[in-house]
């Protein structure tokens, strides 16, 4: 029997980013304790990836990843770059892009600021004040992608 590959669509990536950003924010209020905030940070960058993939599916009108099988964009959601959101950042198309205000780009500034794989792993450990400007712009790009794709 084949392996069926899971369909990414715009929807899963708006409803992923919510709820990533979500629990970030929980992970950073609510427990007390250095693991929560690694947690939180990952989950705010996992979050802003998420809005960012669905951002770029809606300026190209694409319901789904596999639209874009072929296309220019598509390596921005496969690999090492799927992951890097300054390369997502720059796939955004230039109507998408043109309707970010300052507090988008700066979002995306600190948020590439991060290094989330020694986030992910707990080699970088943030106290709440470095965890808290993370969560904060994750959220942005949510509320943004959420402005654009509803």
């Amino acid at each position: 029997m084949a392996k069926v590959e899971p369909q990414y669509t715009r929807q899963s990536f708006f409803d992923a980013a919510r709820r990533r950003a979500r629990e970030a924010r929980a992970l950073l209020d609510y427990p007390q304790s250095q693991k929560q905030r690694d947690g939180a940070v990952t989950m705010a960058l996992v979050a802003a990836e998420c809005a960012l993939k669905a951002a770029l599916l809606h300026g190209r009108q694409a319901n789904s990843v596999e639209d874009l099988q072929g296309g220019p964009v598509a390596g921005l959601f496969a690999g090492k770059k799927g992951h890097d959101l300054l390369q997502l950042w720059r796939g955004l198309p230039g109507p998408i892009i043109e309707q970010a205000t300052a507090d988008e780009h700066q979002a995306m500034f600190c948020l590439n600021g991060a290094a989330p794989y020694q986030h992910r792993y707990g080699v970088k450990k943030p106290n709440r004040g470095l965890a808290e400007p993370l969560v904060e712009s994750a959220e942005r790009l949510v509320e943004w992608m959420h402005e654009l794709v509803t």
